[in-house]
């Protein structure tokens, strides 16, 4: 995917808007202290604008590499529940800082499957300027845990992981049903 942004021709185009109903610091609309990240979701993609504001910065006019991570990540994260419609976990990040990831500045934040077999997903997630100049990328393995996997890694009930994966995936549907009845 490197400085390849043809995959922004693509249609459907899905807003994923607000679907994320937890507390989450990189996408949740509730996490007052969180980067509240929209995703949009194109078939094999998911991808969003963001400004990083100034009081993330790290070296004055550069923002910091724990908020550049986070961009990637959450873009591989995403990229997976839009278009698996999964809940997976982070294994392993290989971040590149090519370019210093400037403040206030209007960003894409891509990710895309680069191969799924079976509870075992790469990411690849990029991070570009307006005209195309990628600045950070990311190559991530990410774990797709089992019902019973997940109440052993994350320590919560079955009952309720099940309650919450439903009305996190329902809106997700809701938006991709929408968005292909929108395009036909």
């Amino acid at each position: 995917m490197s400085n390849n942004l043809d995959f922004l021709n693509l249609t459907p185009k899905t807003p994923l808007y607000k679907t994320w109903q937890g507390n989450c610091f990189g996408c949740s609309p509730q996490n007052d202290h969180g980067l509240k990240l929209s995703f949009t979701h194109v078939p094999g993609y998911c991808y969003t604008e963001y400004k990083i504001a100034s009081n993330f910065c790290g070296f004055e006019t550069m923002s910091h590499g724990g908020i550049v991570a986070t961009l990637l990540d959450e873009a591989a994260g995403w990229t997976i529940m839009s278009n698996l419609l999964r809940f997976a976990f982070t294994m392993e990040a290989n971040i590149k800082f090519l370019k210093p990831v400037p403040l206030n500045t209007k960003l894409l934040v891509v990710g895309n499957i680069e191969s799924e077999q079976g509870q075992n997903i790469v990411i690849e997630s990029c991070i570009y300027l307006e005209n195309g100049l990628l600045l950070a990328e990311m190559k991530s393995k990410w774990f797709a845990p089992t019902q019973e996997q997940a109440v052993k890694i994350t320590g919560r009930g079955a009952k309720d992981l099940e309650v919450y994966s439903t009305n996190a995936f329902s809106e997700i549907k809701k938006a991709l049903e929408k968005s292909i009845e929108a395009d036909s």
